[in-house]
């Protein structure tokens, strides 16, 4: 959650930026609660089983399919690895990209949710951007999960055959397997080093997948400096500190303001402006475009508050080296690696764990084949 937080932040039109990780934690759980740190967990979760699955099925199919094929058997095991962890990272995107997407957008709303359950979430984008929007992003996705899964394939092949040999001269009579913890340290290492290699691609992946989110709308302070302007989340009815909408009346429906994004003088001022004051007053457009109901109970906020609307349903990036350009012109090398440092702490357990597992599995069918061929 945090890694996909630090990814996609410049995008959110949030007041609130992480610094760090202390300042992402101490932000979250002051502005959303504890619980936030599990936005995005249900889709995750429901994915992690057949991600897996279909990866190291789809791993293992390719190897023995090039093995067996005279004109491929003779390739190095390093070839034979890049192109099975490759085969593998499209076979398990295309078959869970769904819950991909779900997850990243879930764990991308700060308060109030734009999608209160994961089942909104299906119906808000069926609704707003169609069955493709479920795989919005999928092709600069695939293009960041086959050199990611190619290389842990491939480096975590290569550490075990490494270890093997590091075993036999130490004690040449010793077992042809590892143990699972050198099994588990193989797997730490291989996921460690191909996260930190295709990084750059994981942020363009997220950077895709919340490409049409609409992000909440908030109004800001633009005469507050130095990180301190104060924000006011329009669709939200909760009242906040330092000039907040006190609204009695429900939050008008997104979809209402998808027309485009702008900013709005509250205070009435401007030839482009609109006015919120009373029961029911109105956010005007800019430009001639319609308002959205906001109940302001009577009490208008300050009046050098400055609303914007939330970001309009329409495509930023024409594609994969355009956002990359443009993450790199607007936000330095430094925006292509955005997250590493949560991302890093998340892939090195998680493989470790997931190939002590995959092992462990193989062991077991093979010490219950015997007794199954019997039968």
């Amino acid at each position: 959650m945090l890694k996909i937080r630090f990814q996609i932040q410049n995008l959110t039109g949030q007041a609130t930026q992480y610094r760090n990780i202390a300042h992402a934690v101490q932000s979250i759980v002051r502005d959303e609660g504890i619980r936030a740190f599990w936005k995005g967990n249900l889709p995750a979760e429901l994915m992690v089983i057949p991600f897996g699955a279909v990866s190291f099925v789809s791993y293992n199919a390719m190897k023995q399919w090039i093995l067996a094929n005279p004109s491929t058997s003779t390739a190095s095991s390093a070839t034979i690895s890049l192109a099975s962890g490759s085969f593998s990272g499209m076979c398990a995107t295309v078959a869970t990209y769904p819950l991909d997407l779900l997850r990243t957008r879930l764990a991308a709303q700060r308060e109030p949710k734009i999608y209160p359950t994961m089942s909104s979430a299906v119906v808000y984008i069926l609704r707003n951007e169609g069955a493709r929007g479920l795989y919005a992003g999928m092709w600069p996705t695939l293009v960041g999960i086959v050199p990611y899964m190619a290389l842990q394939f491939a480096s975590y092949e290569a550490l075990k055959t490494a270890a093997l040999q590091l075993n036999r001269s130490v004690d040449p009579t010793c077992s042809s397997q590892l143990s699972p913890t050198q099994h588990g340290a193989c797997g730490f290492l291989a996921g460690m080093s191909s996260k930190l290699l295709t990084m750059p691609l994981d942020v363009v992946k997220k950077r895709f997948q919340v490409d049409a989110f609409p992000f909440q709308q908030t109004c800001q302070d633009p005469t507050h400096h130095h990180g301190t302007n104060s924000h006011t989340n329009v669709n939200n009815s909760n009242s906040h500190k330092n000039g907040s909408l006190l609204g009695s009346k429900p939050a008008p429906s997104l979809s209402a303001a998808m027309s485009g994004v702008g900013v709005h003088s509250v205070n009435g001022s401007g030839g482009g402006g609109g006015s919120v004051g009373g029961v029911g007053g109105s956010v005007g457009g800019v430009g001639g475009i319609g308002g959205v109901s906001v109940g302001a109970g009577g009490a208008a906020p300050e009046p050098h508050l400055q609303c914007v609307t939330p970001i309009a349903l329409r495509a930023r990036y024409k594609g994969l080296i355009d956002c990359m350009s443009r993450i790199y012109a607007s936000e330095g090398v430094a925006g292509l690696f955005r997250g590493t440092v949560p991302s890093l702490i998340k892939a090195g357990p998680n493989s470790a764990i997931t190939f002590v597992m995959y092992e462990s599995c193989i062991r077991f069918m093979l010490r219950m084949r015997p007794t199954l061929d019997e039968r």
